[in-house]
């Protein structure tokens, strides 16, 4: 991922990346501070998580290490598993609603995988069929 076009794809992920592991800290705190369940707490402790495995995640990706991909897929887990979570610890709703925030979560950070780590075809591969 030496070229210029690689950093382009990977400026929405990274973008993820800081704003989970700010966002993840700032609201883990606070969280904790207000659980009153244990599935509070978990949920909190689980925003904490995901916002330090963003920040490494972040560093091994705009670094271009291969080590970033299976950080950013335990990001993935941590961050799937606190959205579904939140939605039955903090908004009293069923397993349908938990269900799909854990979807829609996990497809969206699996996207950011993608983006990630994606290898654009060189120009030569994309202009050789236009002739």
């Amino acid at each position: 991922m030496s070229n210029g076009r690689s950093w382009a794809w990977r400026i929405l992920p990274a973008a993820v990346l800081f704003l989970t592991g700010v966002g993840g800290l700032r609201d883990g705190v606070g969280t904790y501070r207000e659980a009153a369940t244990a599935g509070q707490r978990l949920t909190a402790l689980t925003e904490l998580g995901y916002s330090v495995v963003s920040v490494i995640a972040l560093a091994g990706l705009l670094a271009g290490r291969a080590w970033a991909r299976p950080v950013m897929i335990l990001w993935a887990a941590l961050v799937t598993t606190a959205a579904a979570a939140a939605t039955l610890a903090w908004g009293d709703a069923g397993i349908g609603a938990a269900a799909a925030a854990g979807v829609s979560t996990a497809a969206f950070c699996a996207l950011m995988i993608w983006l990630g780590f994606r290898r654009p075809r060189p120009a030569s591969d994309r202009t050789a069929g236009s002739s």
